[in-house]
């Protein structure tokens, strides 16, 4: 069992090479930036994906799938406020996408994805 755990670790982090050296010819790839943080989040590493997203909305402050992506991190760390204005500012920026996000009932599988 740990081999598996050990195997994913080392797949996140060579991954998260791949992505840096992308970064590092195209530092403005918002799509690396976000798939970067999502890495970052599943192994736990919250301000780096604090840091990656907030990288995205400097390029594109518009991506409202960031915001949420942005506010599921500050949930996992704590930062109620900053996740409520994330997500308002998702709301604010596209209602509709949020609503079909949230619209059909909500189910265990839907809340694990969410954080």
């Amino acid at each position: 069992m740990s081999g598996i755990c050990e195997k994913g670790i080392e797949y996140k982090i060579d991954t998260i090479e791949s992505f840096q050296k992308a970064l590092e010819i195209y530092p403005d790839f918002t799509k690396v930036l976000i798939n970067l943080g999502k890495v970052y989040k599943k192994m736990g590493k919250y301000e780096n994906a604090i840091q990656s997203y907030q990288k995205v909305l400097k390029l594109k402050p518009r991506h409202e799938k960031t915001w949420l992506y942005l506010g599921k991190v500050y949930l996992h760390v704590f930062k109620l406020d900053e996740a409520h204005d994330c997500i308002n500012h998702a709301l604010d920026i596209n209602l509709e996408f949020i609503r079909e996000k949230f619209s059909r009932p909500i189910k265990d599988s839907d809340l694990k994805m969410m954080l």
